[in-house]
């Protein structure tokens, strides 16, 4: 076992490079160096130490700043004179090279990332290089980092948006729970990524995506059936998401409208009258929701509406009930949500990308062109009192 001057030595030693990591490249101009502690050794300790720092300083890795007077005997300071001698003499691999292997090493093994989150992965890698772990990951447990990051690419990504939060989990990670055990640093990673509202919590973050514990029952309102049986949907129901294989309308409704938010959505059943179906999203919808409406789409020709927000998560559920619809060959048509009426009687804010569009002629693609714009508008859409919609 080496001798408590040995040691001391390369606590000192070591004290220098972590010093040096936990610099920032641009901080590291003053000099780097530790005070030696007032203390009482014994002899062939005080030797063991003094010969472990000498030899940093011949091998060039330190300098020895000793004491005056009646303590000329005793070093005072060690200071770092070369870094990378000092690794090698103690045979120490810099932290930044162990994050930079672990970065790539990620890299390697998640899909093609998305736009956004390169900076993301930089940012881990400053931090793991100067010895810290970032929004919970670090560098010791890299299986745990590769599953967070490959859950927040996919979510980006919004290929498995929509589903129950086990489900999601088992397909994202390939393991169900996961997700509910990193939930916080998935969210706090993704809230990196995208644009979320600072007071939204961790599964309010997932929500975003449709990710949720638990399907939520489908509320609507309007002429609807099921399995053939008019259904009391005055002000409105709940329809259980294993309920919308049966569920139909009754006669024949001028128009389909989906409502992001609660409030807007009671509103909407409760004061304005008309004939139609009104559907609430539950902010973004889940897969069930998405059912819900397709069979309501397929049961009747009617045009089918949208009312959300104007910001960027508004687009993002519009455009994802656009893209449900333009799969079974139906448009989706902006309801209360255009430019103008953002003009008036939204916020002004600096405007930032919303996301890819794939959809040729997307019905949202000029409110993102829009929000991305030097002078964007965000509009609540529960600012606004409910009016049937009309072509």
């Amino acid at each position: 076992m080496p001798s408590a001057g040995r040691m001391e030595a390369d606590r000192i030693l070591g004290k220098l490079l972590t010093l040096v990591e936990e610099k920032a490249e641009a901080e590291r101009t003053n000099r780097v160096m530790v005070r030696m502690a007032e203390r009482s050794w014994l002899a062939d300790d005080r030797e063991e130490l003094y010969a472990r720092l000498r030899a940093a300083e011949t091998a060039g890795a330190v300098a020895l700043e000793w004491g005056r007077n009646d303590s000329r005997h005793l070093i005072t300071r060690v200071v770092l004179t070369d870094a990378a001698a000092l690794y090698r003499l103690i045979a120490r691999t810099p932290k930044a090279q162990i994050a930079a292997a672990a970065v790539a090493d990620l890299r390697a093994r998640l899909p093609k990332l998305p736009a956004g989150m390169e900076p993301l992965l930089l940012t881990l890698m400053d931090n793991w290089g100067r010895g810290r772990p970032y929004l919970g990951l670090d560098v010791g447990n890299l299986l745990v980092a590769e599953r967070c990051l490959l859950a927040v690419a996919i979510l980006v990504d919004g290929r498995l948006d929509g589903l129950d939060l086990r489900t999601f989990s088992r397909r994202a990670t390939g393991d169900s729970k996961f997700v509910e055990c990193h939930q916080g640093k998935i969210a706090d990673l993704l809230r990196r990524v995208e644009e979320f509202p600072e007071e939204m919590d961790s599964e309010e973050v997932l929500a975003g995506h449709g990710i949720a514990r638990y399907p939520q029952p489908c509320l609507l309102a309007g002429p609807v059936s099921f399995r053939g049986q008019p259904l009391p949907a005055k002000p409105y129901i709940g329809i259980a998401p294993d309920m919308v294989a049966g569920l139909g309308v009754v006669g024949t409704p001028p128009w389909i409208l989906t409502i992001e938010n609660l409030a807007s959505f009671n509103r909407q059943v409760r004061e304005v009258p008309g004939e139609g179906i009104i559907l609430y999203t539950g902010g973004f919808p889940s897969n069930a929701t998405l059912d819900c409406l397709l069979a309501l789409a397929r049961a009747v020709p009617c045009p089918v509406y949208h009312w959300g927000d104007i910001d960027a998560g508004g687009i993002k559920i519009a455009y994802r009930i656009e893209h449900a619809l333009a799969a079974v060959g139906r448009r989706l048509f902006l309801h209360r949500m255009d430019a103008d009426l953002a003009r008036r009687s939204g916020k002004l804010t600096a405007g930032k990308p919303v996301f890819r569009i794939d959809i040729e002629g997307s019905v949202v693609a000029n409110l993102a062109t829009f929000l991305a714009g030097p002078e964007a508008y965000l509009l609540e859409q529960e600012e606004l009192d409910p009016v049937t919609p009309a072509l």
